[in-house]
């Protein structure tokens, strides 16, 4: 018996990570490594080790990809969804540039909203991908 996953790719110029979920949303399994200038490799590692750890047998029902090397992990993988999270944080931005700039809604209840759409949109991942950049530079200086 096997069980229905979804695997999730997100391919950063410093860590690659590779997750599952169920069909309800939760957790099955994860892997990170270093990309280290290798995202196909790293992609390839990270589903080798996915599949020899591995409880029981997965039936992946669908694919998606994300960072910097989502179009490479998405070909490669044949991934139904590649989402460009930079692209998403700036839909969000052009949907609420003018009416923050303008003075044209309640910042009390605009900000949030803006917020949690930049959230959802991955702005957290870009900083914290960011943030090992600039931290691994830092170490290596």
């Amino acid at each position: 018996m096997s069980l229905t996953v979804y695997l999730g790719i997100d391919v950063g110029s410093v860590t690659t990570k590779l997750a599952l979920v169920d069909e309800t949303g939760k957790y099955v399994d994860s892997i990170m490594l270093k990309t280290a200038g290798k995202p196909v490799l790293a992609v390839q590692t990270g589903l080798s080790k996915l599949y020899a750890k591995r409880l029981t047998e997965y039936d992946v029902k669908g694919v998606g990809t994300t960072g910097s090397g989502r179009a490479l992990a998405g070909s490669l993988v044949g991934a139904d969804v590649v989402k460009n999270e930079i692209t998403a944080i700036t839909n969000v931005t052009d949907k609420y540039k003018a009416i923050i700039e303008n003075g044209d809604a309640d910042p009390s209840t605009t900000l949030p909203q803006f917020n949690e759409e930049l959230k959802s949109a991955g702005i957290d991942n870009i900083i914290e991908d960011m943030q090992k950049q600039v931290d691994e530079w830092l170490a290596n200086k």
